[in-house]
């Protein structure tokens, strides 16, 4: 049996069908990852309010959130790459949030060079 080659014009149609399934998608997946991001942050205003860090240990998860949703529903791969990049930035002061301890600056720095 022969194969037959693809023409462009099959593969941007294909190209085309899969990302709108993906698409479809993406406002499930924005609302679940909002719902256990929502969960998150309300147990750490209940067990880290005081700390004097509070506001960082906050605002970071959101970050992430928010990079998050822009991968979700990424229309093209530059949005994607800046959700990407936004994640890996907030997820790396994260690690490193307790930079006095030698670890956590350890961490922090490993992850942001890989």
């Amino acid at each position: 049996v022969l194969l037959e080659e693809a023409s462009a014009g099959d593969v941007v149609a294909t190209s085309r069908i899969h990302s709108e399934q993906y698409l479809s998608r993406a406002p499930a997946i924005i609302a679940f990852t909002t719902l256990v991001a929502l969960c998150g942050l309300g147990f750490s205003r209940r067990y880290l309010h005081g700390e004097f860090m509070f506001d960082r240990l906050v605002l970071l998860p959101a970050g992430m959130l928010v990079g998050l949703h822009l991968v979700a529903a990424a229309p093209n791969l530059g949005v994607a790459l800046g959700g990407w990049s936004l994640m890996g930035l907030c997820s790396t002061f994260l690690i490193g949030a307790y930079n006095d301890r030698p670890t956590a600056r350890n961490n922090a720095t490993y992850v942001f060079m890989v």
